[in-house]
């Protein structure tokens, strides 16, 4: 129901199409983004004729009359009309149809309206879909804990670990906290097995449990979280850890496992009045190696709140105190970029893999949790390691892994390729219309591979450079060109964008120089997977590699007199997985594995939406992949190895879980997302260019292999 009026501006035409039409988009949790089929239109005239030029009216837009007016409504769009004018609303307010609410209502529903108003669950944590699907062991025990205070979970057993959970794992707090206090025990071996849907016998247990403390169980879980990955965590379960602890005007106590920090008013009168703080010297962390930093603390602030900024400071070899140059940037709001588990804590991540000069030994840290009164209690303090820089061994993998399959088709490229549009042609013939096959073997298998020449405006096959024999196919500009190498199984691909841009300084939008070879597995639709087939494009395996082994032939920069910020100079070659989620057909994360990028080793982890494509993309950077500019392709000094083969195989599983966090955290998708819900539906590998360059790069081995333990 919306009341409003306008007031139209001359010299406007009431004669244009649409121009009295009021529009109402919306999208649902299905939805990437809002679209023109997904619209209620009203022409204001016909509702209400002249009056509505001048006068307040009032109208019903019936939005359940819209087919596509299901599940949950994440966003909505209100454009009043597309004339010249001033518009006053005096609101905007949805009622329900009685008649529609009697239809939809479920016998759960006042369940899940007192679990949204007693934060049990989170607004857009779960779509009207996962209602009515099976929950799992992690997620029953977590909403159990949510419903109770922590208080009401006392330890009656001395729990290290739980055997099949990693300490980091998004449940693993919470389930520890049950298992301690009686509530859960797993399995004879103690293994909790997370993933595995509840029973409704397994669910009478624990209800039992949680509503009454006497009958919870006692017992022991041999076992602890100890090892490489976690040299560096601060779980302060020892007073004597103390001892290796300092601050500035605060006091420390460890108690009951937890580390309380009580700021003092500063006497200096400087600011700021209290500076709450937790430090450790002699540390060793090897920045490389441990690249992100996770806390999870209970914040009572006191009196008035000058700042919730935070710091984390820290030095390495050579340093002799702290520094704004070394400190996490920007500094943290500890207001924001957090959730708070089922206990009640608030969970923080901070990625220090991207800061300039986290690198080298890292031989102290300091942690400063905003600038108020109050009291600080932190559960603990972790430096988690990135699984990428731990190289597993073959004879590691044998020994504690079994092969679950490799997911790329014909990676020694004997079935040729198809040759789609891409690119310009795609606006005028239509996107992935089939031009040609270019097949250069006997076979009648039909290629898995195809070939995209973006932002070029030809037939690839019909402007074939015809001198080339029959492993090559070059296009006759001498920009382009992709060559099989049956001797060696590799493909060496070629782009020379100088002569596509003609040495001018490259616009951002104008044009982006690709040349890719790419699969798409069975229409981007897990429905469409045959049964014997999911295994292999299932990414919930325990470990994900990318592999390959790659060489720079030719590497020219010819666009130095354009390096500016008005310009785009960048060439990279990369490996992007098509990421996409079972239910959601058609949806794919670029998920991207960078080997070389001219700008170096960089840093960072990008996650953003493509407005190319309108699909979310991630990035791993280059630093990550190669762990130094000793490994990598780029030197130090700006020089590029050429002819070189180095092996790529690269653990991505870690940004796999990281993917599905992000996701879930910027609700991308309406709800939130798990590693196991991720498919391989494609990928695509070749050149990204901006400006003038002359790359030639040449891959072999290029797959996706996954392992489960054993």
């Amino acid at each position: 129901i919306v009341r409003m009026k306008r007031d139209v501006l001359p010299n406007v035409d009431p004669n244009k199409s649409r121009n009295e039409n009021l529009q109402v988009f919306f999208q649902t949790s299905n939805d990437l983004k809002v679209s023109g089929d997904r619209a209620v239109y009203f022409n204001l005239k016909k509702l209400g004729g002249e009056d509505v030029l001048t006068n307040w009216f009032e109208i019903e837009i019936p939005l359940s009359q819209h087919e596509l007016w299901t599940d949950d409504i994440t966003r909505i769009r209100f454009d009043t009309t597309d004339n010249n004018g001033v518009y006053y609303i005096d609101y905007i307010s949805f009622r329900k149809d009685a008649e529609a609410a009697n239809k939809n209502e479920k016998w759960y529903d006042m369940y899940v309206d007192y679990a949204l108003d007693n934060n049990i669950i989170n607004k857009g944590e779960y779509a009207v879909s996962d209602y009515t699907r099976n929950a799992s062991r992690a997620e029953l025990c977590w909403l159990l804990a949510a419903a109770l205070p922590e208080e009401y979970f006392n330890q009656i057993n001395n729990v290290a670990a739980i055997p099949d959970m990693e300490k980091n794992d998004y449940y693993a707090d919470v389930i520890l906290m049950l298992y301690r206090a009686g509530v859960v025990l797993g399995d004879a071996d103690g293994n909790f097995n997370a993933q595995s849907d509840i029973k409704r016998s397994e669910t009478a247990a624990i209800i039992n449990r949680v509503a009454i403390p006497e009958n919870r169980v006692k017992g022991e879980i041999t076992g602890d979280w100890q090892g490489m990955y976690y040299l560096h965590d601060l779980e302060f379960n020892d007073p004597d850890e103390l001892d290796g602890l300092f601050t500035g005007s605060s006091s420390l106590e460890i108690k009951d496992g937890h580390l309380i920090i009580i700021p003092e008013e500063r006497p200096d009168d400087k600011p700021p009045k209290y500076d709450p703080k937790v430090g450790k010297l002699n540390t060793k962390i090897k920045a490389d190696e441990f690249t992100t930093l996770k806390v999870r603390m209970k914040l009572d602030v006191e009196g008035e709140v000058s700042s919730m900024t935070g710091e984390f400071y820290f030095f390495t070899e050579g340093d002799k105190t702290f520094s704004e140059e070394k400190s996490l940037r920007p500094r943290p709001n500890f207001d924001q970029n957090y959730y708070v588990d089922a206990a009640g804590w608030r969970v923080y991540t901070f990625y220090l893999g991207t800061l300039e000069h986290w690198k080298g030994n890292v031989i102290a840290f300091r942690f400063d949790p905003t600038n108020n009164n109050g009291v600080y209690t932190i559960d603990y303090i972790r430096f988690i390691r990135n699984e990428g820089t731990m190289k597993l061994t073959d004879e590691e993998l044998a020994n504690n892994y079994n092969l679950k399959g490799k997911l790329v088709e014909d990676s020694s490229f004997e079935n040729g390729f198809d040759v789609y549009t891409s690119g310009n042609r795609e606006t005028k013939l239509g996107k992935n219309v089939l031009e040609g096959v270019w097949q250069y073997n006997q076979t009648e298998a039909k290629p898995n591979w195809r070939v995209g020449a973006w932002w070029t405006d030809y037939n690839f096959l019909e402007n074939r450079d015809e001198t080339t024999d029959k492993y090559t196919l070059a296009d006759k500009q001498g920009i382009k060109s992709v060559t099989v190498k049956p001797e060696e199984n590799s493909i060496i691909m070629r782009l020379d964008s100088q002569k596509l841009l003609g040495g001018k300084g490259q616009v951002d939008g104008e044009m982006w120089p690709h040349l890719l070879i790419e699969q798409i597995n069975f229409d981007e639709k897990w429905a469409n997977v045959p049964d014997d087939k999911k295994e292999l494009l299932d990414l919930g395996a325990d470990k994900v590699f990318v592999e390959m082994d790659v060489k720079i032939n030719d590497f020219k920069d010819l666009d130095t007199a354009h390096k500016s910020e008005d310009f785009k100079s960048i060439a990279q070659y990369n490996v992007y997985l098509y990421v996409s989620i079972k239910d959601i057909p058609g949806y794919r994360t670029y998920f991207g594995v960078n080997p070389f990028d001219n700008r170096g080793l960089k840093k960072t982890i990008n996650f953003w939406k493509d407005g190319f494509s309108s699909y979310m993309i991630y990035t791993i950077p280059t630093a990550d992949i190669f762990g130094g500019a000793e490994n990598a392709f780029n030197n130090e000094d700006g020089t590029v190895d050429i002819g070189e083969w180095k092996n790529i195989k690269f653990d991505i599983t870690p940004y796999l879980e990281d993917l599905a966090a992000k996701l879930t955290k910027e609700n991308t998708l309406g709800r939130s997302i798990s590693r196991d819900e991720f498919w391989l539906s494609g990928l695509n590998v070749g050149f990204e260019v901006w400006g003038n360059y002359q790359i030639e790069v040449e891959a072999k081995n290029i797959n996706v292999v996954c392992y489960d333990k054993k």
